[in-house]
Parts: structure tokens; sequence; C-alpha cells
């Protein structure tokens, strides 16, 4: 049997607001992490929502094999211009476009 160690990757996000909370949940809404102004955590590749704010608009992203920089006032213009509207369910959210922004 291999020994193969998980890849966790760095997701950054920031919010307009330093005192905004940030909402991770996994692919099935549930919280993976929350931080106000600002979020900073190493995980594995996979299907995301975030939430600016609890019981907000949802936005959907996905962590590939990179390091992620994302930035509420980018995920909010992307999705809007994308998809149309910004309210989404955290059932429908992965349905929708994934909008990423690489870390420099």
């Amino acid at each position: 049997m291999s020994n193969v160690k998980a890849q966790y990757y760095r997701l950054e996000i920031t919010a307009t607001s330093s005192e905004t909370e940030i909402w991770l949940g996994d692919h099935a809404g549930f919280l993976v992490h929350n931080a106000v102004g600002e979020l900073g955590i190493n995980i594995m590749p996979g299907e995301y929502v975030v939430e600016f704010g609890f019981s907000t608009f949802v936005y959907p992203i996905h962590i590939d094999h990179q390091d992620r920089r994302l930035t509420q006032t980018k995920l909010v213009s992307c999705h809007a211009s994308n998809v149309g509207y910004n309210r989404l369910s955290l059932t429908r959210a992965l349905s929708v476009v994934n909008c990423q922004f690489t870390l420099a």
C-alpha cells in the first residue's frame, strides 16, 4: 500500500471591509472555516462556496492544484457578469460559473 500524502493549497480571501465575516463551506455547504476581513487557510482541492456575511449571496469556487487569492470585489463582479445575478443557493452554487484568480 502506497503512502500518499494529501495535497493542500493556500486559499486567501479578502473582504471589502475589515469587519465583514467570510464563511467558507464545502461542496455540500457545510462550514469549513470562517474569519473576519481576511481568511487564510490551507485546503485540499475541490468545490467550495464563499459567503460574505452569514446567509447572504453564495459564490462557488473551485480549488485545483494551485494556490488562490480571491477578493470579494472580484467574486461579486465576476459572478454578476457571468451569471447575470448574484443571489444563489448552496444547492445551485456548484452548477454556476467558477471565477478564479491565481495568487501572484
